[in-house]
């Protein structure tokens, strides 16, 4: 029997969105037989500016309280990468380019 396959999801999320779908890909994946790793990548901002977006910073303060922040290893644990982002001006989130 072979290993299950290793799955990093690897997700930003300001309001919450991107975490629900990234939470229903981790699922589907769990169901299938996969080994996931959720992980949430930090804000590139300060809590001054999050404090701007209504409920922005308690939202980022909750999320990094529930994930870990995607590493390296993580990356060469996996063998399988999805990445969940919103789309900012047709580009996906600094936070995960960062």
């Amino acid at each position: 029997m072979s290993d299950p396959t290793r799955m990093l999801i690897a997700f930003y999320s300001r309001s919450g969105s991107v975490e629900a779908l990234a939470l229903a890909a981790a699922d589907a994946a769990r169901m299938a037989g996969a080994d996931v790793r959720l992980r949430r990548a930090r804000e590139v901002v300060g809590d001054d500016v999050m404090t701007q977006g209504k409920g922005w910073l308690e939202s980022a303060r909750r999320q990094n309280a529930l994930y870990a922040a995607p590493s390296q290893e993580d990356a060469e644990w996996a063998d399988a990468i999805l990445f969940g982002t919103p789309c900012y001006f047709g580009a996906m989130a600094t936070e995960l380019k960062a």
